[in-house]
């Protein structure tokens, strides 16, 4: 953009002058405009670049030559010109065009000091920084060291070039003349502190402030001054003072809010950061502030309407827009967390996590297809992508289980994809297969379910858990030899096995076997495992058996106190007090 735009000004600039200089009809550079346009589409190199800037800068230099022998009334027109270009491309963030521009035009108004100092800091932009301090010493010089603004410039270029002694120097020279120049008082208490200068640095800031007495930045640079000494309760003083004599000072409320955040007191921050926004409700530095703290702290509700001002007035934070939409999701505000999702998909149409928050919040709203469209996006290179496919083979299980028939188009669309799928992916395979034999224990095909988890039993992942599934699948078929063999097979691995233990007990008493024994196997596992409630189920359940009500309602009580929602501890219970009126 830099070559394209400094082509365009630098030819209108020749052809306007031209036409005042000369009667030509047409230039030589009036000929390079045409093919500059005919190759606008296309970026030149650096080599390239330099090699124009320089031939238009050699015209410039005949154009202004030629002007100054023209007379003051063209030269004047071409400087008024130069400078208006120049103050374009610096406004567009073209510093090298300005820069050229500014350095020609010192050729015709060299004793200007006001276009001086626009092209010493054109100059520090483009890098030139040698170059541009040559020029604003000459400046300050010749303002007998009065001009606050060149001197401020000066002396950070000083700062820049590592020069202290010269940028206090010149602080110290400005304050001459400017008693109240603020930048020029803390700038140099800075350059002290950094110096371990901290009782000169503090020492200044006072008399300053003794000047100017209304300005909170003296006091609060006292306080970063004490801060970086360790001296935290003198330099909350100094902020609080700051604030005091300004509260519309951002810099001194967020000091104090960093100093309660750092001791822990995130409350007392809070509460500093909410009283600034309730009149400053607009400032995003504290908002953003008040937001982490209230993050931090899992105060979803309250940190809310927060959140949803910063996104407003910061529409590209999308790390606290996921947020934002994480907030909607857990209060339930659906729709608000959809769109907002969809709002950040806009400009990362390829994030895994957000595909996946989208995917899970469809999914929580029921719109299955929907959500299944969103995990399925989920590149195969994701961590999440496993989990995604997981994710839409329960769906398709949910969506086909409306149905009473391996046949039907839903069912098959389900067994489609976990059939792919489980060739495809090692690492799910056990758990693609535990929810199709979920799918065909629904449909009554219990012996088929046997069979999809038989298959997987020397797969990846396969653990105990699958076991004690398959073993309940052949009980559901009173095959209780083989659900026996997988149960005794953990115990021989683990004789203290709370789960097998019960698992076996249980078993006894809903096939009307021995209780005796049935008791034995549930005693023990309770005392393994004494706080299960599945385990204490299964003791109150062979109470009932007995007859033992009292001490059945009493272990049913314990067991659900710890499983709560279980439909069978449920039952259990209702069946015990029915039996005890």
């Amino acid at each position: 953009m830099i070559y394209k735009n400094f082509v365009l000004y630098i030819t209108f600039l020749v052809l306007v002058s031209c036409a005042k200089l000369s009667q030509k009809t047409e230039t030589p550079l009036e000929k390079k405009s045409t093919r500059s346009n005919a190759r606008e589409q296309a970026m030149p190199s650096q080599k390239q670049v330099k090699q124009d800037l320089q031939n238009i800068s050699d015209r410039l230099k005949k154009l202004i030559a030629a002007a100054k022998k023209s007379g003051p009334h063209t030269v004047n027109f071409l400087a008024s010109d130069i400078f208006l270009k120049a103050q374009a491309s610096s406004m567009e963030g073209d510093f090298l065009t300005a820069s050229i521009l500014y350095k020609h035009l010192l050729e015709l108004k060299p004793k200007d000091s006001f276009i001086k100092t626009k092209y010493a800091i054109e100059l520090i932009r483009t890098g030139e920084i040698a170059q541009s301090k040559k020029l604003l010493e000459e400046l300050f010089n010749t303002s007998q060291y009065k001009d606050e603004k060149v001197g401020l410039v000066l002396a950070g270029v000083y700062t820049a070039l590592s020069e202290n002694k010269r940028a206090q120097k010149t602080y110290r020279r400005i304050l001459k003349n400017h008693p109240e120049s603020e930048e020029a008082c803390t700038f140099l208490a800075k350059s002290y502190a950094i110096k371990n200068q901290q009782k000169k640095a503090l020492n200044l800031l006072r008399r300053c402030e003794k000047k100017n007495p209304k300005r909170p930045i003296y006091s609060y640079f006292r306080g970063k001054i004490y801060l970086d000494r360790y001296q935290k309760k003198l330099a909350m003083k100094n902020f609080k003072k700051a604030y005091s004599i300004d509260s519309d000072y951002y810099r001194a409320a967020l000091a104090i809010g960093l100093l309660h955040e750092e001791s822990g007191k995130n409350h007392l921050a809070i509460k500093v950061y909410e009283k600034f926004m309730d009149s400053h409700p607009d400032n995003n530095v504290i908002l953003d502030r008040l937001v982490q703290v209230l993050f931090s702290e899992g105060m979803y509700k309250k940190v809310m309407p927060y959140a949803e001002r910063l996104v407003a007035q910061d529409p590209q934070n999308l790390n606290l827009k996921v947020k934002l939409g994480i907030l909607y999701t857990d209060s339930k505000h659906y729709q608000k967390a959809v769109a907002i999702f969809n709002d950040i998909l806009k400009v990362i149409p390829t994030s895994d996590k957000v595909l996946y928050y989208l995917g899970a919040l469809y999914q929580e709203m029921g719109s299955y297809e929907d959500s299944m469209a969103m995990f399925l996006k989920i590149p195969t290179a994701s961590i999440l992508y496993n989990d995604s496919v997981l994710q839409v083979a329960q769906m398709l299980s949910i969506l086909a289980s409306g149905s009473d028939k391996v046949e039907s188009r839903s069912s098959q669309r389900f067994l489609r994809f976990v059939g792919e799928n489980k060739k495809n992916l090692e690492d799910v395979r056990v758990e693609l297969s535990v929810i199709e034999a979920g799918h065909y224990e629904n449909l009554g095909m219990v012996l088929k379910a046997i069979e999809v988890i038989e298959a997987t039993k020397n797969a990846k992942g396969y653990g105990e858990n699958h076991d004690y599934y398959l073993a309940s699948l052949y009980e559901k078929e009173k095959l209780y030899d083989q659900s026996q063999k997988i149960v005794y097979s953990l115990l021989e691995k683990n004789p203290n096995n709370a789960h097998a233990l019960n698992f076996l007990g249980y078993s006894l008493l809903e096939r009307g076997g021995d209780l005796k024994v049935a008791y034995k196997y549930i005693s023990k596992a309770v005392k393994i495992s004494p706080k299960d409630g599945y385990i204490r189920d299964s003791l109150g359940w062979y109470y009932y058996k007995i007859g033992d009500y009292k001490n059945a309602l009493k272990q049913l009580k314990m067991a659900r106190s710890v499983v709560a929602k279980d439909m069978v501890i449920s039952k259990h219970l209702g069946d015990i007090y029915k039996s005890l009126k």
